[in-house]
């Protein structure tokens, strides 16, 4: 994995976590190569991206976030917790680049970072982080290795899901904040009828 150049932070997608609160291998990995690029002060920060806690017999365990779970995990490896940001609104792939450009870079004025995630993800995530932000951010994508990447029926459910997503926004524009927001909190599977504060 390596990276073009430095930036403010690098955001850490969040997939899945034990019961427990410990990182599954997916999530482990991302955390893994963000501390190692934090470690080789590729960046000031890490973004921990992640709402949704495991499932129970169909219901939510609330003990815990996935940011959270992300950061103890880099904490108790060194990071220093002041240089750990944290969304814990997002529940979905389009939820972590709504939540984190509304939460994380606008707020702090950065026009450019990077988003790390897995290999059989990266391609979904570039399309809704692309879209999500708009021309205006440069925004570099950081693979990581994992079992899924040459698994057929990830790549086939990706693609669908590349699909879904094309379809669901093809009449707004890249970046158009005020219609993204509308339809994040009309329209949206999760976010529909929240306002920012419930999320």
């Amino acid at each position: 994995m390596k990276m073009i150049k430095e930036y403010p932070t690098i955001v850490v997608l969040s997939n899945d976590i034990n019961l427990d609160g410990t990182l599954k291998e997916n999530v482990r990995r991302r955390t893994d190569a963000g501390i190692v690029l934090y470690n080789a002060s590729l960046t000031d920060k890490l973004t921990m991206s992640g709402k949704c806690t495991a499932l129970k017999d169909g219901k939510m365990e609330a003990h815990i976030t996935h940011a959270e779970a992300m950061k103890r995990y880099a904490v108790e490896r060194g990071v220093l917790e002041e240089n750990i940001l944290k969304d814990e609104k997002s529940i979905t792939t389009v939820g972590q680049a709504y939540c984190v450009k509304r939460e994380i870079i606008v707020p702090n004025n950065w026009d450019s970072f990077a988003v790390l995630t897995s290999d059989y993800h990266i391609k979904r995530t570039k399309e809704i982080f692309d879209f999500i932000f708009g021309k205006d951010f440069h925004i570099e994508y950081l693979p990581v290795p994992s079992e899924n990447y040459k698994n057929q029926e990830e790549i086939e459910a990706e693609a669908r899901r590349i699909k879904v997503f094309k379809d669901f926004w093809k009449k707004v524009k890249p970046g158009d904040d005020k219609n993204i927001r509308e339809i994040m909190h009309t329209k949206f599977p999760f976010y529909k009828g929240k306002t920012w504060e419930e999320l």
